[in-house]
């Protein structure tokens, strides 16, 4: 379900889990001084990413799927 979301939309957040896997992937977790930071689990982000690309794929179907009908006219 897509709550009102566009496509520009969907792509938009799929584009900002795909950067955040790839920070994930480079550096899980990393330390300041003497305080330890861990990023996002891994797999929850996976499971955003597997959620819109759905999206994405969804709302781009959508807009193919439209029949319309028309009479021709001659001029």
């Amino acid at each position: 379900m897509t709550y009102g979301i566009t496509l520009e939309q969907a792509q938009g957040q799929l584009e900002i889990w795909l950067k955040a896997s790839g920070q994930v992937a480079i550096n899980q977790s990393y330390r300041i001084g003497t305080r330890s930071y861990t990023r996002a689990d891994l797999s929850a982000i996976q499971d955003q990413i597997k959620y819109w690309q759905g999206q994405v794929a969804a709302l781009s179907r959508r807009g193919r799927n439209r029949i319309y009908r028309g009479i021709p006219r001659d001029k």
